[in-house]
């Protein structure tokens, strides 16, 4: 009998270890999160986008902005913003991107630049519906 409990015991935290999430940020297979090292996202537009080093510093001020931006529309006391109100601000910082990216950029990288983003939405458009895809797959 003590081998029995032993052994369901064993098989219980086996079995509850291999259910734990590895610690960490998920793998980003898109385009670079906001959250992303800004340098490295500024590495990768200089090299992709063969960008001059007056328009890599005005970009890292650009990012500088947007990231205060970000820091000041997030939710103060737990209290999120509504659905509507993020949507808003989000469509506006995009336009507001483009327009940073239209001064910066000579019309070529420009031209660049949408396509790399596109993909990386297309990407992250794929993935989404891989994820609820396999969440369809579970609850069947």
């Amino acid at each position: 009998m003590k081998k029995v409990i032993c052994f369901v015991l064993l098989l219980l935290g086996v079995s509850l270890t291999a259910q734990e999430r590895p610690a960490g940020p998920p793998p980003n297979d898109g385009p670079p999160h906001e959250n992303e090292n800004p340098e490295k996202h500024l590495e990768r537009m200089k090299k992709d986008l063969k960008l001059s080093d007056q328009q890599v510093t005005q970009l890292r001020e650009h990012f500088k902005k947007r990231k205060a931006e970000r820091e000041a529309f997030k939710p103060k006391d737990g209290e999120r913003p509504q659905p509507s109100e993020r949507k808003a601000h989000h469509e506006a910082r995009i336009k507001a991107d483009e327009e940073a990216m239209k001064k910066i950029l000579t019309p070529e990288q420009l031209k660049q630049w949408k396509k790399h983003r596109e993909e990386g939405m297309k990407k992250k458009q794929e993935k989404k519906a891989k994820k609820k895809e396999k969440k369809k797959e579970t609850k069947e």
